[in-house]
């Protein structure tokens, strides 16, 4: 695999390359035999996480949102009640 395409593989395979680097990587891939390969071994390693991602995103927990506990801070001090026990 060439330098020129080495750091922009894995961000070109995941759609996140910007439009200049995805041109660039392309043209290199037109060109270069060992780059496509290695973009094509890039593209099963990520199918394969997110192929096991979702297979077991029905085992997640259910998102609870954090609680900003800042709401209930102001509102103590308003009312003279220390927001921690000192």
């Amino acid at each position: 695999m060439c330098d020129a395409c080495r750091d922009l593989l894995p961000g070109f395979v995941a759609g996140h390359a910007d439009p200049a680097a995805q041109a660039r990587v392309e043209a290199h891939l037109a060109e270069c035999a060992g780059c496509r390969a290695e973009a094509a071994e890039w593209r099963r390693v990520a199918d394969a996480v997110h192929a096991h991602a979702a297979a077991r995103v029905g085992e997640l927990p259910p998102y609870r949102a954090p609680v900003d506990p800042a709401p209930a801070a102001r509102a103590a001090r308003t009312r003279g009640v220390p927001a921690r026990p000192a």
